[in-house]
């Protein structure tokens, strides 16, 4: 299934993956949620392991560095550093780095500098969520939940609120008891389902940050608790890098349904785990979850993540892995079939491939279960609303 890949475009293919599962957000309660799959606290490299961020991926020289201040000086500083940034995938991350200077003094204007560089640019609006999450990140690092809330835009896949929500409660867990004081911080965003969600997920991954042993008590069992597990179990698997780590950590998840729901959902958020394992071992594994239908899902997913990065293959590659769920393969396959149809949003596939593959490559009895997976889910181009 894995191919060998180049270094000249191995880092945008990997940027476009990311571009992707930021831009999908599932809005029934059957579609597993993608709104930044990669997406974790304060460090973007730990959030979003396959989006390079501005220093691995610019030139020499072209790095932001921190500001001290936000006065004159230092603005002409920031617009400097956001200049000097290299065309590549990392541009638009190494933009949001040099606006991230005064995101903790002015997280607004942060914002606002960060949209002038990347406006008319598809390009960098595709990667405008891991950029908003440099920003969010600083601005989380400084200030209270009432101007995190203040000042997100509610664009970019929530880039902004995810990497801020995952900041403050960072510091919640340097100063106190995340599950105490976490928990309160989430409160505060109750009326907003949203956001409320959001801030459990962070808070569930703060809590593997933190070495927290028992993530089932901590994440609790009420409003959110779902969110939190799956944050949880995400943070787990982005640190797997081989096969045999990726079936021991398998072997952990949970049995009971709410906790096996979480734990088989974030599979793509690792697809090159799930492909080097075998996404046909996991398949089998499926039946046996405790979550078996999401489990399918998410197997679909991340193949058609590794489909993506490569460019090659559609719905044909995709039906040939699936094809090991046998009468349950559809849902493997609708699960993919939402990443690749996103892809096609974004412009990284064509569309008309798409469809052509589509009509091609599935096999009747499916179409219409996977044409209703695709038009359960809402499409952000860009990212954003």
């Amino acid at each position: 299934m894995r191919r060998g890949r180049t270094n000249d475009s191995g880092e945008r293919r990997r940027a476009n993956r990311s571009a992707v599962v930021a831009t999908v957000i599932a809005v029934t309660a059957g579609i597993a949620v993608l709104v930044g799959l990669r997406m974790g606290g304060e460090d973007t490299r730990a959030t979003l392991p396959d989006t390079p961020d501005a220093t691995e991926t610019n030139q020499p020289g072209t790095e932001a560095p921190a500001v001290g201040t936000d006065g004159p000086a230092s603005l002409i500083i920031i617009e400097s550093n956001a200049k000097a940034c290299a065309a590549g995938p990392g541009r638009s991350e190494c933009i949001a780095t040099a606006w991230s200077a005064i995101a903790g003094s002015d997280p607004q204007a942060a914002l606002d500098g960060y949209a002038r560089y990347v406006e008319g640019d598809g390009a960098l609006l595709q990667q405008c969520h891991g950029a908003h999450h440099i920003i969010g990140s600083a601005a989380g690092a400084e200030n209270d939940i009432a101007r995190i809330i203040e000042t997100n835009p509610g664009t970019c896949g929530l880039g902004y609120i995810h990497g801020a929500i995952g900041a403050y409660l960072a510091r919640q867990a340097a100063g106190g008891d995340l599950r105490t004081d976490g928990g309160s911080a989430c409160e505060q965003l109750r009326t907003d389902e949203a956001l409320y969600e959001n801030c459990q997920h962070a808070l569930g991954h703060e809590h593997v940050r933190s070495g927290e042993g028992d993530l089932v008590a901590a994440c609790g069992a009420g409003r959110g608790s779902d969110s939190c597990l799956s944050g949880a179990y995400m943070e787990q698997i982005a640190r797997i890098s081989t096969g045999a780590e990726f079936g021991a950590w398998l072997d952990r998840c949970p049995k009971t349904v709410k906790a096996a729901e979480a734990c088989w959902s974030v599979l793509s958020a690792n697809s090159e785990s799930v492909l080097a394992y075998g996404s046909d071992l996991v398949i089998r594994r499926c039946a046996a979850s405790g979550a078996e239908t999401t489990c399918l899902r998410a197997v679909g997913e991340a193949v058609a993540l590794e489909i993506i990065e490569r460019g090659v293959g559609l719905y044909d590659e995709l039906t040939r892995a699936c094809a090991t769920a046998g009468t349950k393969s559809g849902i493997c396959i609708a699960g993919g079939g939402v990443i690749i149809h996103g892809a096609g949003v974004q412009g990284i596939l064509d569309p008309s491939d798409i469809e052509r593959s589509f009509d091609t490559d599935v096999p009747e009895q499916w179409r219409d279960a996977v044409r209703e997976a695709i038009e359960a889910v809402e499409y952000l181009p860009g990212g954003g609303a």
